[in-house]
């Protein structure tokens, strides 16, 4: 007897571009109730839309289309950027694209290459590398540009990080490129330097002078914590040659409520002729009732009058789950109304995200590839006289394969399947009582 034991979700995102509304359903594949596991799941950024509002005939237009894909991982591969286009026809077209290869989930290269629309090709564009120690933290990163003329990568900026014991960086070396001698160069050091909380407390910034061959203060910014961790006062310092002293140049102020939220952050600047601080910009920011942040309103210190002026102000709205999925940026009018500027659009998918392995009894099963478009699985611990649903997804959620099956018989799935991570479950009828995690060679 034939059955099914899975239901479909359907998760609609309404997305706004423009004058039209457009629903876009993904539907997930999960098993009956009762198979709780497969409910858990992860959510990313399939999308981002990006808009301007055009003031004289009042709606939002399309601008760019940001759109992420993953491996059976969930790890980035691919960010590829596309515009809009009203001179031609309303279509969207490409722009950009980065590629990331990874090597055990850390990001070794970041290659981005731009479209030529006539020619209708991707041209390289910038390239960077990045080196790991074997604990997975980054030691090195470089930056290089595509050269047309020589048809090759040619390099521009190498940054080196060091830490400490902790696993905390507390260096970071910045070199350029010297076409002449054709090596790297000094240029600019960060040192870190961290309280007993591990908060940073003290950034110092120098550059290299080559006619010294050393090493010159440019800037510090030394940082504050209230009890709770939280950063109440960055104080930001540049070096004066003349005096050999560090001279105040900004300053941040923040306030915080009872449940560690920002409620305030002040930024001032120093006027050396008073020898003082002076109100620059301010920044508070509204919560809503899940304790995220609704609204960042900006404002401009008057001073003739001293008081704030609204400037702009962050509009952020999130799903049932916290997830952002609307932002929009307001700019405050000479008639003290907010007029619409800017709007990014957050879509998502949703993947699997379940233990490596979950079974109710003691069940093992072998895979065993018979060939390039027949595999095999053998279960041990199934009961010999039960039925059972085997089905196999992506780490997408995508349903690639449902058969009933017998007792302990193998399981033969035919059909091309790409190397990857994939899902297998085996459900009675009345619940499930194995899902795995198995990589398909």
């Amino acid at each position: 007897m034939h059955f099914r034991i899975f239901i479909c979700i359907t998760v609609v995102i309404i997305s706004l571009t423009g004058r039209n509304l457009h629903s876009q359903p993904e539907t997930y594949p999960y098993l009956a109730p009762g198979a709780q596991p497969l409910k858990d799941t992860i959510k990313l950024l399939d999308s981002l839309y990006s808009y301007f509002w055009r003031t004289n005939i009042g709606y939002w237009v399309n601008e760019d289309l940001d759109l992420f894909y993953y491996d059976n991982n969930t790890d980035l591969i691919k960010l590829n950027r596309k515009h809009w286009d009203e001179s031609y026809g309303y279509f969207w077209y490409d722009d950009s694209r980065v590629l990331y290869t990874l090597k055990n989930s850390l990001r070794i290269e970041e290659l981005k290459q731009e479209y030529e629309l006539i020619a209708q090709k991707w041209n390289n564009y910038t390239l960077f590398t990045f080196v790991y120690d074997d604990q997975g933290k980054r030691t090195e990163w470089k930056w290089q540009r595509w050269s047309p003329d020589i048809s090759d990568w040619v390099n521009f900026r190498l940054n080196q990080y060091l830490f400490d014991s902790a696993d905390k960086q507390i260096q970071s070396i910045s070199l350029t490129w010297d076409p002449e001698s054709s090596g790297w160069l000094f240029s600019q050091k960060i040192e870190t330097l961290y309280n007993s909380t591990g908060n940073d407390s003290i950034i110092l910034t120098s550059y290299w002078k080559s006619s010294d061959s050393a090493w010159l203060n440019l800037s510090k910014k030394t940082s504050l914590y209230d009890l709770s961790g939280n950063l109440v006062n960055e104080l930001m310092q540049v070096w004066d040659d003349g005096s050999e002293k560090w001279i105040p140049s900004s300053n941040s102020l923040s306030l915080y409520d009872n449940d560690h939220h920002i409620l305030e952050t002040v930024y001032q600047h120093w006027n050396v002729n008073q020898s003082g601080w002076e109100n620059k910009t301010r920044t508070e920011y509204i919560y809503n009732e899940l304790g995220l942040i609704s609204y960042a309103v900006n404002s401009l210190w008057n001073p003739p009058d001293s008081v704030w002026e609204n400037t702009s102000r962050n509009i952020y709205s999130y799903d049932l789950e916290g997830d952002q999925v609307d932002y929009v940026l307001q700019n405050r009018t000479q008639d003290q109304k907010w007029e619409n500027s800017l709007r990014k659009q957050f879509v998502y998918k949703k993947v699997l995200s379940i233990p490596e392995v979950m079974t109710a009894d003691c069940i093992s099963c072998r895979w065993e590839t018979i060939s390039s478009s027949a595999r095999s699985i053998s279960c041990i611990g199934l009961k010999d006289n039960a039925t059972y649903l085997f089905s196999l997804y992506s780490m997408q959620g995508s349903h690639i394969s449902s058969q009933v099956i017998s007792g302990n018989q193998p399981i033969r799935i035919r059909g091309e399947i790409p190397a990857g991570i994939y899902l297998m479950t085996i459900a009675s009828k009345d619940h499930p009582v194995h899902q795995e995690k198995v990589f398909i060679p």
